[in-house]
């Protein structure tokens, strides 16, 4: 009965913290209302043959994949908290911690299930991906307890070991094509071993954890922007001991690739999503309307990309008119600014070639790629040396000379990109040579 009424006293407690900050968790639903008519629009696009079921299929392993890589080698937190009262009194009171800790983990599996058997059915996920919904809550379950296990674990081999294993057996016994009885004996098998490990358990670290999750959520829903700096420092680690700093400190154009790298992994959220919101309009457009449409669809392409990877080459060129010196040439710049843009519209164009699926789709990526990758990337830059609000004339022909050979990349046989290639390539050549006057003239 004193383990139920703890079991009781955990779910009141979180029924407090989702109470008392009831008009902020409102805000969630608003970005279910938003996924709602994602939804919407890709049984639409299902239906009218717009996009196969088999991209959402696939769009849903790659998340999945990426999801479990996180859970069990990456992980850096365990999956289970206590608030900071409830830790110090689970550790001085007279209770058996494997119990303790067997009733958290059931109650962290009821996010998993509501997810599985309320949202996805409610939202029409599980046709949209085709996948068992009790295949997907068992597995989701497993990596929550080897994410537990992988926490606790001191030695090393182990470690190692056990996250080799679980990794291997969620590639085999795949969640879309895996069997439930396996999955049932996989969660139960890492549930039971989840509480066997309790004698392992770090508490230093598990306290301090414990007490960064319960302050960082305490302090973001009461809006104390303060304590979350605070705790931001505590966290951070001494840039001093890092060994990886030491190793990734490179010289001469590699130096601006490096900072291109920074730049972009401290994009806020926000943007990366505005910039990925811009990339599917761009694509539906080009997908489901006529020339119109796709002429529309390439100049957000080429807006998105530019303005979003411009500003960075921009904001280091104005410091350079400042005064701000970099001994670097105008090869060695150009380098350096063009090679993290170059890989991501190669990228980005070879996703967006894929969900279009023009025929003779390998020769076009390989075509597309080495015309469209380079003149992308050198719009960016371009457009970065000028005023980040004035349209160039460059840059307006580059513009038109994206959207004109994409199209035909796409309606066109081979052997017509072929022909025009060289006028691609030649416009290529008379960007390089106009921004390294514009470098020069720094």
């Amino acid at each position: 009965m004193c383990y139920f009424q703890l079991g009781l006293l955990l779910l009141k407690n979180d029924y407090r913290f989702i109470k008392s900050h009831l008009q902020k968790i409102l805000l969630e639903l608003f970005a279910i209302i938003i996924l709602l008519a994602i939804i919407q629009e890709s049984f639409r696009m299902i239906n009218e043959k717009v996009v196969s079921q088999n991209f959402f299929t696939s769009l849903f392993s790659i998340i999945f994949i990426i999801f479990a890589l996180n859970k069990i080698f990456f992980s850096k937190y365990p999956p289970i908290f206590f608030s900071i009262p409830g830790i110090y009194y689970i550790i001085t009171g007279p209770f058996n911690v494997k119990l303790i800790i067997a009733i958290k983990l059931l109650l962290n599996y009821i996010p998993v299930l509501i997810l599985v058997f309320i949202l996805f059915p409610f939202l029409g996920l599980n046709h949209l991906v085709i996948v068992n919904s009790v295949v997907l809550a068992l597995s989701l379950i497993f990596l929550t307890n080897i994410s537990w296990i992988n926490y606790n674990l001191k030695i090393r081999f182990k470690k190692i070991l056990c996250q080799f294993i679980a990794f291997s057996l969620v590639i085999i016994f795949f969640p879309i094509k895996g069997s439930i009885l396996f999955w049932v004996f996989a969660s139960l098998v890492s549930f039971l071993l989840s509480i066997m490990i309790v004698e392992q358990i770090q508490w230093p670290k598990f306290m301090e954890h414990c007490r960064f999750a319960y302050l960082s959520k305490k302090y973001f829903f009461e809006g104390n922007w303060a304590g979350l700096l605070t705790l931001m420092y505590e966290q951070k680690k001494n840039t001093a001991d890092n060994k990886w700093g030491k190793k990734l400190y490179w010289l001469g154009w590699k130096s601006l690739v490096f900072k291109e790298l920074i730049i972009y992994s401290r994009l806020s959220f926000s943007l990366w999503l505005m910039l990925f919101a811009q990339m599917a309009f761009a694509v539906y457009l080009m997908k489901s309307g006529g020339q119109s449409s796709f002429f529309i669809g390439g100049i957000i392409i080429v807006f998105g990309f530019t303005t979003t990877f411009a500003n960075p080459s921009y904001q280091t060129i104005q410091k350079q008119k400042k005064g701000f010196m970099i001994p670097l040439s105008s090869k060695e710049f150009l380098l350096g600014m063009l090679l993290i843009p170059l890989i991501i519209s190669i990228i980005s164009l070879t996703v967006i070639i894929f969900i279009l699926n023009p025929p003779n789709i390998l020769i076009r990526i390989i075509l597309v790629n080495f015309v469209l990758g380079i003149l992308s990337s050198l719009l960016t830059v371009t457009r970065s040396f000028s005023n980040m609000r004035v349209v160039s004339l460059r840059y307006t022909i580059g513009l038109i000379i994206f959207i004109g050979y994409f199209f035909s990349a796409l309606h066109f046989s081979p052997l017509y990109l072929f022909l025009i290639s060289f006028p691609a390539f030649l416009y290529n050549y008379i960007l390089i040579k106009g921004a390294k006057r514009d470098y020069e003239k720094i």
